[in-house]
Order: structure tokens, then C-alpha cells, then sequence
């Protein structure tokens, strides 16, 4: 579902993202989870709306149950390292979104060297199924991140993609 009350230039990217059945998932200004697509809640597991963090700053939504146990211990922490850099910087400033960190991510931050997100960040992680009877990988999932301007050139948000990557 598309929040009227979202930048219409995100929403505009909701539209054609949900139109073309991609998974992808929009971040606002402030890299706050503004809406993801039918087919990443999929990839989650179906969870319920308020389990998948909208509203919440992308470093503590990539923290919660239902986004960490779709990938691999180590490659959950390696995309979570990709992209902190390029949001770190925001997160810095509003210390009550660390203070959400669970304690066990809070090292990986002090290691991490903020960086301006001007260009697109690609990374990748193992896939673990959300309810499956294994908790062995069953494909790498590659994202590619990349910052939204509107019209004027002002950085809006950040649209992310995600695609399974075959052999």
C-alpha cells in the first residue's frame, strides 16, 4: 500500500515498482523505511505491517526479526557494513536510533566510516527462507541501492532493489 502522505516522487517510484511486480523497498530524507513491495513482504514472510519497521530509520528496521532472519548471520552483518556508511552519518545525529541497535550490531557502528550517498551501492546476501525447515541459504539476493533527487536535484530518498542471483 502507497501512504498518500509519501513524497510523490517516491510514490511515483512505489507505483512503477509495484506495477513491474519487482522487490524493492523506498527509504525517505531521513532513511526511514517508507514502503516496500508486495513481493519483498513476501520475501519476509508475510509480516504483519507494523513488524516491518515503517517509519523506523533502515538501521534499525535491517535489525528487526523479520528482515535478519531472511539472510545468513554473516551475510546479514556484511550488508548491513555495505550500506551503514552511506545512512550512519543520519543515524549519528539522532543517537535514539542507535540507542534501538540491538546491543550485538552496536560494534559493527563504531567500525564504520560515514561516507555522502551520492552514488548507487551494490551488495548482496544469503537468503534463508522465512519459514523454511532449514536455516541453510538457498540463493544470494543482490541489491542495489541508489540515492532519489527530485526535479531540483534535492536528495528525497533512496530506492533499493533486490534480485536473486542464479548461477
Amino acid at each position: 500500500m502507497i501512504d498518500q502522505n509519501m513524497h510523490p516522487e517516491l510514490a511515483h517510484w512505489a507505483e512503477l515498482i509495484e506495477r513491474l511486480r519487482w522487490a524493492g523497498f523506498l527509504l525517505d530524507r531521513d532513511h526511514r523505511l517508507v514502503w516496500a513491495s508486495p513481493e519483498v513482504q513476501r520475501f519476509l514472510g508475510s509480516p504483519r505491517e507494523e513488524e516491518l519497521g515503517y517509519g523506523s530509520h533502515i538501521l534499525e528496521v535491517f535489525t528487526r526479526t523479520p528482515w535478519r532472519r531472511t539472510a545468513t548471520s554473516e551475510t546479514g552483518r556484511r550488508l548491513l557494513t555495505d550500506l551503514a556508511p552511506f545512512v550512519i552519518e543520519d543515524a549519528q545525529a539522532q543517537k535514539a536510533v542507535l540507542e534501538a541497535i540491538p546491543e550485538d550490531f552496536r560494534p559493527l557502528f563504531g567500525q564504520i566510516e560515514p561516507r555522502p550517498f551520492t552514488r548507487p551501492v551494490a551488495t548482496s546476501f544469503d537468503y534463508v527462507e522465512a519459514h523454511g525447515e532449514s536455516d541453510l541459504p538457498v540463493m544470494r539476493v543482490n541489491t542495489l541501492a541508489t540515492p532519489l533527487q527530485d526535479a531540483d536535484g534535492e536528495f528525497i530518498g533512496v530506492l533499493v532493489l533486490g534480485y536473486i542471483s542464479f548461477r
